[in-house]
């Protein structure tokens, strides 16, 4: 199981979220991407609809083209304490699994969207679909 830093952004669970994303280099690499179940499979613990909601709404978010000069765009969020989170992007969209199914149906699950049309949302698609993984603690 890889290591990873994780960051406190001051959220009311104390849910504290991994600095970079499952199989990246660093922070601006957008990783490997995986189904859902080999992202469950993975050893690392995925934040849950509910925590990936709370995140949405106790931080700022801020589309960020060329991250820290990198050539990476993403969205940064950034807590109420002034700690950052950026979820990098692929093109102008990024999109991260959920450990939560759709109630009913475990063909599909949940997954955040960051992207350079909207603030993080939080959709359903099928569990065949490759996303990023980004994992919590706490």
């Amino acid at each position: 199981m890889e290591k990873y830093e994780y960051v406190d952004l001051g959220l009311p669970s104390g849910t504290l979220w991994a600095t970079m994303n499952v199989g990246a280099e660093g922070i601006a690499d957008y990783g490997d991407c995986f189904t859902h179940e080999e992202a469950l499979n993975f050893g690392v613990t995925l934040p849950t609809k509910e925590q990936f909601r709370e995140l949405v709404e106790n931080t700022t978010y801020k589309w960020v083209e060329n991250y820290n000069n990198c050539g990476v765009n993403g969205g940064l969020l950034i807590g109420k304490n002034g700690n950052e989170l950026f979820f990098p992007t692929r093109g102008s969209f990024g999109f991260y699994w959920s450990s939560s199914f759709l109630e009913h149906n475990d063909n599909y699950a949940h997954f955040l969207s960051c992207s350079t049309e909207h603030i993080p949302c939080i959709y359903v698609n099928s569990c065949s679909y490759r996303f990023a993984v980004r994992g919590v603690a706490g």
